[in-house]
């Protein structure tokens, strides 16, 4: 079988962790379900099959490495304990494989504070070690972790990562990224002045934002002079006024997206688009005028609809993705 067609029926294979992972959790339990194993399952049983296939699915199968998902255990210790532990021995094994090191592209976590005083720095000469990594998504956090972190990535370079996803307590982690070009917020306070500052001191190269509130003047002339190359920024929620007239000082910018969250029915009957609130319309017809002054060639202004799981939910679920609408500025 030629190995296009290989590559494509490795596409059906299971559920993929998106990049970034559009869903949400409550601190009891941020872990992804145990279907998410299905993927891995399926693509290390191929690659055991006979030489021929393990060329080709062997580095297809860690091409990300997903530390993110429910352990499975013949007991049911606490996520936290199972993620960790999990996390320490695969950290531990990894650093002893280059060749497996070497087909990893994405890497998805969530780090705990169990035992983080041992774990993080395993982890993060795990990563260090990976030579084609360039997307890096720390899906969960805890609040608590930021010295953690700046113990265990102390004098940690990972200048491959391009891409990262992160929540603003784990600011340490984006220092160490000198040439990334995307930052992804994704914790439950969006407004990331901590994340401003680590662009502003370590990564001079960014030209995607996503997530940041920018609420705050002060943090907003921040980012304007940390992030000068900046080319696309896209808020989670509707920004205000202020904040979308604050993007003029962007010189760069030509591409903003503006988020919707609408409920389930709008989404299943199509309607999503035909009602939109009055704070966001203000917010699309303010954008619309930033980009039209700004020098590039292609503008464009993407408007994200969404909904949310229902509340209250326990386990992390998925959000779902309805359309992105595209409006070409000229």
């Amino acid at each position: 079988m030629p190995v296009e067609l290989l590559h494509l029926t490795s596409t059906f294979l299971g559920c993929r962790v998106e990049v970034p992972v559009e869903g949400s959790s409550f601190n009891d339990d941020p872990s992804l379900p145990l279907e998410y194993h299905e993927r891995a399952d399926s693509l290390r049983a191929l690659s055991q099959t006979c030489h021929a296939l393990r060329l080709t699915f062997l580095p297809i199968l860690w091409e990300c490495w997903n530390a993110c998902v429910e352990v499975r255990a013949p007991t049911s210790p606490t996520f936290w304990k199972a993620l960790g532990d999990q996390l320490k021995r695969s950290s531990v094994r990894l650093a002893r494989e280059p060749e497996l090191l070497s087909y990893i592209r994405t890497v998805n976590v969530i780090l705990t504070r169990y035992s983080s005083a041992e774990v993080i720095p395993l982890f993060a000469r795990c990563l260090a070690r990976m030579p084609n990594m360039h997307t890096l998504q720390i899906v969960y956090a805890h609040i608590a972790m930021t010295t953690a972190l700046k113990k265990g990535f102390a004098n940690t370079s990972l200048p491959t990562v391009r891409k990262i996803i992160l929540p603003p307590w784990a600011h340490e982690v984006l220092r160490c990224c000198p040439e990334v070009t995307h930052v992804i917020c994704n914790g439950d306070d969006y407004r990331g002045e901590k994340l401003v500052s680590a662009i502003a001191k370590c990564c001079k190269k960014v030209e995607i934002v996503e997530g940041f509130q920018l609420r705050e003047p002060n943090v907003m002339k921040q980012l304007i002079k940390a992030a000068p190359n900046l080319i696309e920024i896209k808020f989670n929620q509707v920004p205000s006024q202020a904040t979308i007239e604050g993007l003029s000082g962007f010189k760069k910018l030509s591409v903003i997206g503006l988020t919707h969250r609408t409920s389930q029915k709008a989404l299943d009957s199509g309607s999503y688009s035909t009602a939109l609130p009055q704070e966001l319309q203000q917010s699309i017809e303010a954008a619309k005028v930033i980009l039209r002054r700004k020098p590039a060639t292609t503008k464009y202004l993407r408007i994200h609809h969404t909904t949310l799981p229902s509340y209250p939910r326990r386990r992390w679920r998925p959000v779902r993705l309805a359309l992105i609408e595209e409006i070409l500025l000229i």
